[in-house]
């Protein structure tokens, strides 16, 4: 059986798309190009005022260029709009959508309550082709329920990947000659070991010692993480990449309360202070949300 699968949205849905992959490698499956493929493969983002139109278009594409094919949307939109299938054969949920083969067949929708302790291995199997830098993901799910958004209906509670599963892709990724790895998830500054008790600052102060990839990359961080601890693992470190993206959202005191989010103005301007003079040569990036309400 053949397939091809398209990624829409975040970096973590890049590294759902690599697992998928692999899965339905390893049961024989063999990747290739939409018009030649047995089943084809959505995994979806809810997120963006843009996410329903690629899913439509990758849809209308399949039934334009393979006909024949079984067409699957998966993912966070599946998740939390089951309803709105666009056509699709099968539409799987963020847990169901990593056991796609199983659902194969099937005639009914399998969309379950997201599982808020679900979290794929970390095997690594190969790499993307045509890639730079490898998405690994160390942190699922969000307990925040911003005004604005929706992830925590898609993606569950914050759950993380315990540090052994990590330090054992590294060093899988290393020997494989990976040179970049940005470490992602939904929320990556909520990242604790449920074992050790270990956050995000204690998992960077152990991959700087470890066999990894000689760069690592932060996606997205909440500015209420970074404190002056993180700030100093970062201008120490050797490995992680004087480059930044700050969750801001906005610097407006009023929408940002309206947004229930957890610092003001004030905070946000004295922390890329303290970065811009603490690490030299950083670069910066922010999300805005702009519209909002």
């Amino acid at each position: 059986m053949k397939f091809h699968i398209k990624t829409t949205g975040c970096r973590a849905n890049q590294w759902d798309s690599y697992v998928i992959s692999n899965t339905l490698n390893r049961n024989g499956c063999a990747q290739t190009k939409l018009e030649d493929a047995d089943i084809c493969i959505i995994n979806a983002c809810t997120l963006t005022e843009a996410a329903e139109r690629d899913i439509k278009r990758f849809i209308n594409q399949c039934r334009a260029r393979n006909p024949k094919s079984t067409i699957v949307l998966a993912g966070c939109h599946a998740q939390v709009y089951p309803e709105k299938g666009f056509g699709a054969d099968f539409v799987l949920g963020n847990k169901e959508k990593f056991s796609i083969l199983e659902y194969i067949g099937l005639k009914e929708r399998s969309i379950k309550t997201v599982d808020d302790t679900f979290l794929e291995k970390a095997e690594i199997d190969g790499l993307p082709t045509g890639k730079t830098r490898f998405f690994l993901k160390i942190q699922d799910g969000c307990d925040k329920f911003c005004s604005y958004c929706i992830v925590p209906f898609a993606r569950g509670k914050g759950r993380s990947r315990n540090e052994d599963e990590i330090l054992m892709a590294m060093e899988s990724l290393y020997e494989k000659g990976v040179k970049e790895v940005v470490l992602t998830g939904i929320e990556i500054s909520a990242y604790k070991d449920e074992k050790t008790g270990d956050d995000l600052n204690n998992l960077l102060k152990i991959l700087e010692d470890a066999k990894t990839p000689p760069r690592i990359r932060l996606s997205s961080i909440d500015p209420i993480f970074i404190t002056d601890k993180f700030i100093d693992i970062m201008a120490s470190s050797k490995k992680i990449a004087k480059s930044i993206h700050i969750s801001a959202q906005s610097f407006s005191d009023k929408v940002l309360h309206l947004m229930k989010r957890e610092y003001t103005k004030a905070y946000l301007v004295d922390t890329i202070k303290k970065l811009v003079k603490r690490i030299e040569d950083i670069g910066i990036g922010l999300d805005i949300i702009s519209g909002f309400p």
